[in-house]
């Protein structure tokens, strides 16, 4: 009993140094996101709380841009009740839902096993998830990424409660956990639609008629929550389902930077401790129930193959996942535990050569930068083939001398400044614009990568379309477009309608010379482009089609 209270006691320091080490550091970087994605909540609360609905431009009516619904309704709450910056609303939520991740999930080992509680063992669920940068780093970046986590992980509590002691209230706590999953991420759907009825079903805690019934109930709650978002948002399904399904991009030269291999590697790494306690502990008591977790997972990681996945940093699109780890670490542990005989205490901790074998093999796997390698790059030579696409036409400008490059971010906040300063109803058009919305609530935004336009979602890539919205100020997309890009430079009303700038702001920026603003946004630019490139003169730097007019230096 001592040496159990001694246990306690240290899991308890380790824990408590863990949590005040995580919020000390992370406190100070609250407030201080530059992940551009994050900054698009804002832009539809902010349109919503001004009586505007949930839309992109105020203009264009409702749009379902942001996939995360639950995220969308916190971030409006959020914006309304506090009057906080944009970043700390973003970065204090996102923060907040995942150390209540973790809350949750120690909640649920406590509650499932009665081993589990009296090891203490959940407990530790918290330095391993604190530890790992990952979790940081999602808790830190204001996307939804730690929402769904907590989604579920709620999830996770409540299946395992009903497999504990199924009861009809349990049941449709069940039912109500899968749903508020399903809303922090619509691809969160194939666990919830299957996950109960296959862990539950293996475990002998649901019978057939249940299983039925769940699937039938979760179904109907889906078609009325796509009917209801149909009337809400103008499409019942995420304008990004459609903009990042593979092959939308064409032309897109960035597909080897979001390598989903890589960061599955990276997610499996992050998952390791409650990976190994499956390997080394699943029994033939446990392996149904294993079985019917994992296939839910797979389905829902080869699903994640097909998408884009662009911002997809430090496995973003897989993290979400991880309760569902750790729910197989709590099952073979408690059954673990259960088996192990009282009196022989070696047992507890003896484990054959093959388990041992297979665990140091998943280690291996998941933490040997040549594995990484070689399976990253072979994903990236066989998954992810791209054309790039090179314009026609050629442009020159009178300048010898190179502009300096600006960062990313700093390119983004750049032409925020400049966008601040131009004047009200103005029409903008970009690629990287997810904090100029947010800082820009007035500028109509057109959406050239098709994440808050349903009509380029579905359709594709279209520099007519981008034209005939006659944008006052476009900044040409993203160097790794090249299709977009090319489709622009190409066009005849962008040859003949607009006053091109390359390089500027780094992918270069065009006005539209036929604007009712021309001349005031010029003048805006010219005392701009001077702050950020110090020495240079903007006219020095407008292009020049060589078969229209010369002399000119060409582009490189």
């Amino acid at each position: 009993m001592r040496e159990v209270h001694v246990l306690r006691a240290v899991i308890a320091a380790v824990v408590t140094g863990c949590l005040v080490l995580h919020v000390l550091t992370a406190i100070p970087q609250l407030g201080a996101t530059t992940f551009d994605d994050a900054y698009m909540f804002i832009r539809y609360a902010n349109n919503f709380l001004s009586g505007n609905g949930f839309s992109w431009n105020a203009s264009d009516g409702p749009a379902y841009g942001a996939t995360s619904t639950s995220y969308l309704f916190t971030v409006t709450a959020a914006r309304g009740l506090f009057p906080l910056s944009d970043a700390t609303v973003l970065t204090g939520l996102s923060f907040a839902a995942g150390l209540l991740s973790c809350v949750i999930l120690v909640l649920a080992g406590f509650l499932y096993g009665n081993h589990l509680r009296k090891s203490w063992i959940p407990l530790l669920i918290i330095p391993v998830m604190i530890l790992g940068g990952a979790f940081r780093f999602h808790s830190l970046t204001g996307m939804e990424t730690t929402i769904s986590l907590l989604g579920n992980s709620v999830f996770v509590l409540f299946l395992l409660l009903y497999e504990k002691s199924p009861d009809k209230l349990k049941f449709f706590l069940l039912l109500a956990s899968a749903y508020a999953s399903y809303l922090t991420r619509p691809d969160n759907g194939i666990y919830c639609l299957l996950l109960p009825p296959l862990f539950l079903r293996a475990s002998g805690s649901m019978k057939k008629k249940q299983c039925l019934l769940y699937v039938v109930l979760f179904g109907v709650i889906i078609s009325a929550d796509l009917l209801f978002k149909k009337i809400l948002f103008g499409s019942a399904l995420p304008v990004p389902f459609y903009a990042k399904s593979t092959g939308f991009y064409q032309g897109y030269s960035g597909l080897g930077n979001w390598n989903a291999i890589d960061y599955l590697i990276q997610f499996l790494r992050s998952s390791l401790p409650f990976l190994l306690a499956a390997v080394l502990l699943v029994t033939k008591q446990t392996a149904r129930r294993i079985l019917g977790i994992s296939l839910p997972i797979l389905l829902t990681f080869i699903y994640f193959t097909t998408v884009i996945q662009i911002m997809g940093w430090e496995a973003r699109y897989y993290y979400p996942s991880l309760p569902f780890f750790i729910m197989i670490a709590y099952v073979v542990l408690e059954n673990h535990f259960k088996c192990s005989s009282p009196v022989n205490n070696n047992k507890l901790f003896q484990v054959s050569s093959w388990r041992i074998m297979a665990a140091l093999f998943a280690v291996l796997l998941t933490t040997s930068p040549l594995i990484t390698r070689v399976a990253s790059s072979a994903w990236e030579r066989y998954a992810l083939k791209t054309v790039e696409y090179t314009p026609n036409t050629e442009h020159f400008t009178r300048s010898t001398r190179d502009l300096p490059s600006l960062g990313w971010w700093e390119g983004i906040t750049g032409i925020s400044e400049l966008l601040e300063k131009m004047p009200p109803g103005l029409v903008f058009a970009g690629s990287e614009y997810g904090f100029i919305s947010s800082e820009n609530p007035d500028v109509t935004i057109i959406d050239m990568v098709g994440l808050h336009d349903i009509s380029l979602a579905r359709n594709g890539f279209s520099a007519d379309y981008i034209l005939s919205r006659n944008p006052d100020i476009l900044w040409l997309p993203h160097s790794d477009y090249s299709y977009f890009r090319s489709d622009l430079i190409d066009n005849e009303i962008f040859d003949t309608q607009y006053e091109y700038y390359p390089g500027v702001f780094n992918y270069g920026i065009a006005f539209n010379k036929n604007s009712e603003y021309f001349q005031q946004i010029i003048e805006i630019m010219e005392d701009q482009f001077l702050q950020l490139y110090p020495g240079h003169l903007l006219e020095d730097y407008k292009a020049i089609r060589t078969d229209r007019e010369h002399p000119a230096v060409r582009l490189q």
